[in-house]
Formats: C-alpha cells, structure tokens, sequence
C-alpha cells in the first residue's frame, strides 16, 4: 500500500526520505478510501519508519504497524530533497542520475542502490512471514519503493516509472 498525500506531495516538492506527515487532503482521501473499499487485512504488517507511512497506516488499521523497516524508507535525494518538481529537470544533478543508474546523487543514493535496497528489503520481509508462519502481511511503503518491488517481481517489462501508484493505491501479491 502506497501512503496518502504527504504535505511535500501537495507542495509538489521531491521528498525522498525527508519525514513529512501527510496532508489534510491526504487524510481525508485515505478516509474516504477506507469507507468505500477494504483494504487488506493481514496476519503480519510492515512499514517504511516515515511519518507519512506510519499515520497512513494509523489510519487505514487504526493501530501501530507490527515492524518498522528502514530499509523500506524513500529513496535518499539527498541535497535534492525539498526542491520542487518544476525545479529538478534541468538540474545536473538530477540529469547526471537519471542517465546514469549507477551515480549517487550529492549527499544520496544511486538508483541502483535504491532499488537493490527496496528489493533485498520486501526479500527480507517474506522470510520473516515465513518463519513466523503467517499466511498473509501487508506492508506500507512509498511511491518509489512500491515501483521498485513492482518492477522487480511482478514484470521487469514494464519500466520503473511505469507502474501506476497513487496514494493510497493498494497492489496484492500472491
């Protein structure tokens, strides 16, 4: 599951792992959602340790998250975090890491150490079911995170910024 709308999503700003909570806006689509639809339930829960994914999760299950995964947290923008999104494609910075998955950004990660992360992360996550002998978890996690796990075990045809997840969107995997 996706978070809803952070307060640096309104504000159209890269967030990455900067600790924003979720908007107004965003907590009351989360509700809306949640009286409409139901959300998976599970025996086991994970979630990314940012704000805007553990009161998203507040909200959806009304309790704490069972495990708080770093590993699971945004991609790290580094000196890029906070800048709008207007701002961003025409920085070098921002053009020398989209052509180049391996470059970190300045004071960041590459993509590729992101993506690896993300992905070693939801592996860890299934061995922890595993041992617990549960049958069923949901995690919480961020737009990125989501595209990363998406690309790499549902289809690696379909491109990274591909995968459709808006906020609050829920993909099941089997």
């Amino acid at each position: 599951i996706r978070h809803g709308e952070s307060t640096a999503n309104e504000k159209h700003v890269w967030t990455g792992q900067s600790d924003y909570d979720l908007s107004t806006k965003g907590i009351a689509e989360l509700e809306s959602i949640k009286s409409r639809y139901k959300y998976p339930q599970a025996e086991l829960s994970f979630s990314s340790p940012l704000v805007r994914c553990v009161h998203s999760f507040r909200i959806l299950y009304e309790r704490e998250p069972d495990i708080l995964v770093p590993q699971l947290m945004e991609c790290k923008l580094g000196e890029l975090e906070g800048m709008p999104y207007s701002d961003i494609s025409a920085d070098p910075a921002y053009i020398s890491w989209i052509m180049d998955p391996e470059r970190p950004l300045p004071g960041g990660e590459s993509f590729r150490q992101f993506s690896s992360r993300a992905t070693s992360a939801f592996v860890r996550l299934i061995g922890i079911a595993m041992r617990r002998k549960v049958s069923s978890a949901v995690v919480m996690v961020h737009g990125d995170v989501m595209r990363a796990i998406l690309h790499r075990f549902a289809s690696s045809a379909i491109p990274h910024r591909a995968w459709n997840v808006p906020n609050g969107c829920v993909y099941v995997c089997e």
